[in-house]
């Protein structure tokens, strides 16, 4: 499942997470929080609606997966 995840994150924000459709995500430290407030509806700017989608189904440790990955790169 985790792959699956990052397969889909790298469609936008690139393979190494250097950004493209979407913004860069290395660097970034807070994921997991980004991630829950997308899962909850908030609105985070103009891909908010796109991002709710992605968030919908992850699972904490999900996200908290996510953050080690993009640690990782």
């Amino acid at each position: 499942r985790q792959m699956c995840i990052r397969d889909s994150c790298n469609m936008c924000h690139g393979m190494k997470g250097e950004g493209g459709i979407g913004p860069a995500l290395v660097g970034s430290t807070s994921i997991v929080k980004m991630l829950t407030q997308y899962k909850n509806g908030e609105t985070r700017g103009a891909q908010s609606a796109l991002m709710w989608g992605q968030a919908a189904n992850l699972s904490t440790e999900d996200m908290e997966n996510l953050q080690s990955y993009i640690d990782s790169l």
